[in-house]
């Protein structure tokens, strides 16, 4: 299989299935399926797959299942997908446009790396980013699609906002049907693995929950002590630690898999920082959903629990080490894991459900107070305001279109009209409609803001 990437000579003019002509510009990257270009199409920057012209003989689908993504358009702006397909005059291949990655994304791949290439993320970055997957790939399910092949090479991020990019569209296919490929060893659903079924949304939940494991602990969920007892990791060892007898690192049942001192000490440190909600869905995927595909979380259940992670993480003031809060967290006194120092949290708004916490700048929804479950294009009930003349002082910035009717400790009835702030104390009682919630570990004040 040849991946030489002059057999297109920059210059050369090519056509699209929607009508118009582009030209080859520079090579941007190859592998075993085909080349990737810079091309100009009337003026406009895409990029071009091209494929060795072995590879539409070996997937005899691909030609069809592009024409059909093209047709039905990306699920969401988060996918690198198909535009138009190209023929070239004389070639035996094709090809198909799509949008460039974007200069500020770094690939995915790049946190798992060696120094000096490997980059890094703060972890709610990390939990931004694995929110963003997740949102992507429920709308591309919602289609009808499965994804195949989730892995590190399909996914590049923004280091400083988590936003991704999502490519390798090729590889997605009707969700049900076979498509080009099983996927990468160590991220297939252990019945892909054992060849017992083909690429599902099912299988799709599996590799999902992986990437989120590497992205948020940096290690894979079933590399625990059993891993070590292999010299070499070859296939066979792959079959049987992944495949015919997978094993949570974490899994309370059965420890013989467990983490081993000095070795998965960061792992076992960040998972203890973790909420409780999203350890549990873990635990889920990586002990009933190894063999009971049913039972993997949802999409809408990571989106929530991810969405709380990262817009709850503070760091230890002391060693740095990051946790997520939650109200076990709050309620066990709220120390560090690492140095066992005594966390600094910010002021707290509860309503019975998880804890939110009251940082500058953040918005505040009706389902981080209720449910957990995001709303899509729901609007703020909320945003946390410093007072412009003293950062240190936060307000609640009243987002609704009618008031609030707010109460002190003290019983000192308030009401907070749309676009007014009050200042976030100790007691604070607000209710929000549909809500009430309760301020808790601020100090005791009592200010409005103007």
């Amino acid at each position: 299989m040849t991946t030489d990437h002059s057999i297109l000579p920059r210059g050369l003019e090519f056509k699209l299935s929607t009508g118009g002509t582009g030209f080859v510009g520079e090579y941007i990257g190859g592998g075993g399926q085909g080349s990737v270009y810079g091309v100009d199409c009337s003026g406009r920057k895409l990029a071009l797959k091209w494929y060795h012209s072995n590879v539409p003989l070996i997937d005899v689908t691909l030609r069809s299942r592009i024409v059909r993504m093209i047709r039905q358009g990306a699920p969401d702006q988060n996918f690198v997908w198909p535009l138009a397909l190209v023929e070239i005059p004389g070639k035996a291949s094709f090809g198909y446009v799509m949008p460039l990655i974007s200069s500020d994304r770094r690939a995915l791949q790049d946190m798992f790396v060696q120094p000096p290439k490997r980059f890094d993320l703060t972890l709610a970055t990390r939990a931004a980013a694995c929110l963003a997957i997740a949102t992507s790939f429920q709308n591309l399910h919602a289609t009808g699609y499965c994804y195949q092949d989730i892995n590190f090479g399909g996914f590049f991020v923004d280091p400083q906002r988590g936003s991704i990019q999502i490519c390798d569209a090729d590889n997605i296919a009707v969700d049900g049907v076979q498509g080009g490929v099983y996927g990468t060893r160590k991220f297939m659903a252990p019945e892909v693995l054992r060849r017992e079924a083909i690429p599902s949304t099912r299988t799709d939940l599996y590799s999902m929950a992986v990437l989120y494991f590497y992205m948020i602990f940096n290690w894979h969920p079933l590399d625990g002590k059993r891993e070590l007892d292999y010299a070499t990791i070859d296939q066979a060892a792959e079959m049987d630690l992944y495949g015919r007898n997978p094993l949570f690192i974490f899994d309370v049942n059965n420890k013989s898999n467990g983490p081993v001192p000095k070795k998965h000490d960061w792992v076992v440190a960040r998972w203890k920082a973790m909420p409780e909600g999203l350890r549990s869905l873990f635990t889920r995927v990586f002990t009933t959903g190894l063999m009971r595909p049913e039972t993997r979380p949802l999409e809408s259940e990571w989106r929530g629990a991810l969405d709380q992670l990262q817009d709850s993480v503070i760091a230890c003031e002391a060693c740095g080490f990051e946790h997520g809060v939650d109200r076990v967290m709050v309620g066990s006194g709220h120390s560090c894991v690492t140095c066992q120092a005594i966390l600094a949290l910010p002021p707290l708004l509860s309503s019975g459900n998880e804890p939110v916490l009251l940082k500058a700048r953040r918005k505040i929804f009706e389902y981080q107070l209720a449910t957990g479950f995001i709303f899509n294009d729901a609007a703020p009930l909320a945003s946390v305001e410093s007072h412009p003349r003293d950062a240190s002082i936060l307000g609640l910035l009243n987002t609704q279109p009618s008031a609030w009717s707010v109460s002190t400790v003290e019983n000192k009835p308030m009401r907070i009209e749309p676009g007014k702030t009050v200042r976030i104390i100790d007691g604070l009682t607000i209710d929000f409609g549909e809500r009430r919630a309760r301020v808790s570990n601020a100090d005791t004040t009592i200010t409005n803001l103007k």
